[in-house]
């Protein structure tokens, strides 16, 4: 990581929030409060009788909060300016403009002379990389897939044919796009390898963790939309729709056809079947499994997948059926005993 040092002072004029304390004072580095010291930014959210001034350079807090002894930087969201602070401490690193000499690009291929081909990277006929994007090392990007403007795609990113990718995507290492969706039907006896030739459409400001999977469509397309985050190690398959802002954490698997509404929040290891629809604002739980349509703004949780307070009502009462049972046996102990 590249780190570049402020001062207390510039900090505030860049994030224009005030500040009290030393303004000249060198801040290197953003830590947690709890690991703080000389020379480091941190922040506080709240203050209470247990609150520990870390022996930091200068620590974000509240509009109101006291005097600490040391600089500090005053905002209304101290976790939001803290983290502006840490982009401005620790700037991107972007490969200089160009195509790298091993690099192979198709002389119909069109490379925006802001962006960048790195090593060994792969850029197939009809393929465009728009301004300031960059396709980092052993990069493929296939025939007819389009990249947008100031675009990310980390090492040993894939593009199959025809994938559409907005402007600012973050893809990380290992992201596969547009592979064939798990199509097959039986036919004698056997299993029957359904085409897979719609294409992918990835929106804008959408983030893609390391070694996720996104399938092409059938015959349409599988849509990501604009805004939303995917995190390592997530499946997609054929003909999805995710909407924008969705939330997918790490190892959800989504079946074919299946529709996810704006804002909707999957957590880890969560799973959807083919064909479901979701309504927005949806929060499926850690590890549920959910088999059926859900409306806006349900939160489902165990598997099979049901609302998360009935859930909890069949857990609590799972919970009780060992004594429930040593009762019953009881009881028809004392019957028998009549």
């Amino acid at each position: 990581m590249t780190k570049v040092a402020w001062t207390v002072r510039g900090l505030s004029e860049r994030l224009g929030i005030p500040f009290t304390g030393d303004g000249d004072r060198p801040v290197a580095r953003a830590m947690p409060a709890d690991l703080a010291g000389p020379g480091d930014l941190a922040f506080i959210e709240k203050f209470d009788a247990s609150t520990r001034v870390p022996d930091a350079a200068c620590v974000v807090v509240p509009p109101g909060a006291p005097e600490l002894g040391i600089p500090t930087l005053r905002a209304p969201i101290p976790r939001a300016a803290f983290f502006q602070a840490v982009s401005l401490l620790y700037p991107a690193r972007r490969p200089a403009a160009g195509i790298h000499p091993t690099a192979v690009v198709a002389p119909d291929a069109s490379v925006d002379a802001s962006a960048s081909v790195g090593p060994h990277a792969v850029v197939e006929s009809g393929a465009s990389v728009g301004p300031g994007s960059v396709v980092s090392a052993l990069g493929y990007v296939g025939f007819d897939s389009r990249i947008g403007r100031d675009c990310m795609l980390h090492p040993r990113v894939v593009l199959y044919d025809g994938v559409t990718i907005g402007n600012r995507v973050i893809l990380h290492a290992g992201v596969v796009v547009g592979s064939d969706g798990f199509g097959y039907f039986p036919f004698n006896g056997r299993h029957v390898k359904i085409p897979q030739v719609g294409g992918v459409r990835i929106g804008d400001d959408v983030e893609i963790g390391a070694n996720a999977c996104i399938d092409r469509a059938t015959l349409a397309e599988t849509v990501i939309g604009d805004g939303t985050k995917i995190d390592n190690l997530v499946q997609i398959a054929h003909n999805v729709q995710l909407g924008s802002h969705v939330i997918l954490a790490a190892q959800v698997g989504i079946a074919g056809s299946t529709k996810v509404g704006d804002g909707s929040m999957l957590l880890g290891q969560s799973g959807v079947r083919d064909h479901v629809t979701l309504g927005p604002g949806v929060i499926v739980g850690a590890q549920s499994g959910v088999g059926e349509d859900a409306p806006a703004g349900a939160r489902l949780f165990g598997s099979p997948a049901k609302d998360h307070m009935l859930h909890k009502r069949e857990l609590a009462a799972l919970a009780r059926l060992p004594d429930l049972l040593r009762e019953i046996r009881g009881l028809l102990r004392g019957r028998s005993g009549n």
